[in-house]
C-alpha cells in the first residue's frame, strides 16, 4: 500500500485495523516553569500527566513505543492493557506481555569503528554511586570519577535532578581515543537505576555510515527520529508510522512467526471478556 500523505492525522491510520494511541502516567515530581531570561521560576499547579505515543499493529501483532524518561515503562503499559482483560475461565489466565523484537548488539562494533561522533551518558542524581553505574569501580580519582562525581555534586548543589554528560569530537579532525571509550562503555552498568540512558553516535563499520545506538537498550529494535517540532500527538503519530513503514519498509512483519510454535494464533477469544477497568494502575508507582 503506497502512502497518500500523513494519514495518522485527524483520525485515520495508516492501515484500517492500526491503532495510534496515547497512553501515560501521572508524575508525582512537578516540575517549574519560568521566562527565558528572568530569574522567576514557579512549580507547576495541578498533576503532571506523561503521555507515550503508541502504535498498534494487530495483523503483525506488533506494538511500537515511544520512549521517554518521563512516561510509563513497558512493564506498566503491559498492566494497563492486562487491566482490560476479564477471564471467562477458572482455568486460565491471561495478560499482555509485550516482547522486545531483538537485534544484532551494537556495542561490539564499537571498537571497530573509525569515528565516534559523541557520547552522551543521562544519569539520575539521587542515589548516585559511581560503583552503581560502572562494573569494576575502585579508585576515587579515576577517570570515571573525575568525568562524573564533580558535575554530580555541582547539580546536586542546584538541586539538579538528572546530569547529562557529554563527550563530542566536535569538527577538528583529531578523533576520540576509540579504545578509551570503548572500555567505557563495556563498564557501564545497563541495570542501574541511576542509568537514565548512554547515547552513541558513531559511524558504523559494517555500512561506514552514521548510526546511533542507547546502551541501556542495545540488542532491542529501537530507533530515534528528530523532529523540530514533536511535542503534538499527531506530529509524533506521524513519525512513529513513517518510522516503520517508509524509513524501514515494515521489516519486523514476519517477526511474530517465532512465537507460532507457543500458540500465539491459538488464542480462543471465547475465554475473556474485554472490560473497563475501575483501577488506577498504580502507574505513578515504580515497577515491581
Amino acid at each position: 500500500m503506497e502512502r497518500n500523505g500523513s494519514l495518522t492525522r485527524a483520525g485515520y491510520e495508516y492501515i484500517a485495523d492500526n491503532r495510534t494511541v496515547w497512553v501515560g502516567k501521572f508524575n508525582s515530581d512537578r516540575p517549574y516553569t519560568g521566562v527565558i531570561g528572568s530569574d522567576d521560576i514557579e512549580q507547576i499547579v495541578g498533576d503532571l500527566y506523561q503521555p507515550n505515543v503508541c502504535l498498534a499493529i494487530p495483523d503483525n501483532y506488533l506494538f511500537l513505543m515511544e520512549y521517554n524518561f518521563l512516561g510509563p515503562s513497558r512493564r506498566q503499559i503491559e498492566k494497563f492493557l492486562t487491566s482490560y482483560i476479564s477471564s471467562n475461565s477458572e482455568e486460565n489466565r491471561f495478560e499482555i506481555k509485550l516482547v522486545e523484537v531483538r537485534k544484532e548488539r551494537m556495542l561490539e562494533l564499537v571498537p571497530r569503528s573509525d569515528s565516534i561522533k559523541s557520547v552522551t551518558i543521562t544519569v539520575n542524581n539521587e542515589g548516585f554511586e559511581l560503583g552503581n553505574l560502572f562494573t569494576d569501580h575502585t579508585e576515587d580519582n579515576s577517570l570515571l570519577s573525575r568525568l562524573f562525581s564533580g558535575p554530580i555534586e555541582a547539580s546536586n548543589e542546584m538541586e539538579v535532578n538528572q546530569t547529562t554528560i557529554v563527550l563530542r569530537k566536535g569538527r577538528r579532525r583529531r578523533e576520540m581515543d576509540i579504545g578509551e571509550i570503548g572500555s567505557i562503555l563495556n563498564l557501564v552498568n545497563i541495570n542501574s537505576e541511576n542509568l537514565v540512558s548512554a547515547v552513541v553516535d558513531f559511524i558504523n563499520p559494517r555500512t561506514n555510515m552514521p548510526d546511533k545506538f542507547d546502551l541501556k537498550h542495545d540488542g532491542l529494535y529501537t530507533g530515534f527520529k528528530n523532529s523540530e517540532t514533536y511535542t503534538g500527538f499527531e506530529i509524533l503519530a506521524d513519525l512513529m508510522t513513517s518510522h516503520y513503514y517508509d524509513d524501514n519498509h515494515r521489516n519486523k512483519d514476519q517477526y511474530y512467526h517465532r512465537y507460532l510454535d507457543e500458540g500465539i494464533e491459538s488464542i480462543d477469544e471465547g475465554e475473556f471478556t474485554l472490560v473497563y477497568p475501575e483501577d488506577d494502575f498504580g502507574l505513578d508507582q515504580e515497577d515491581n
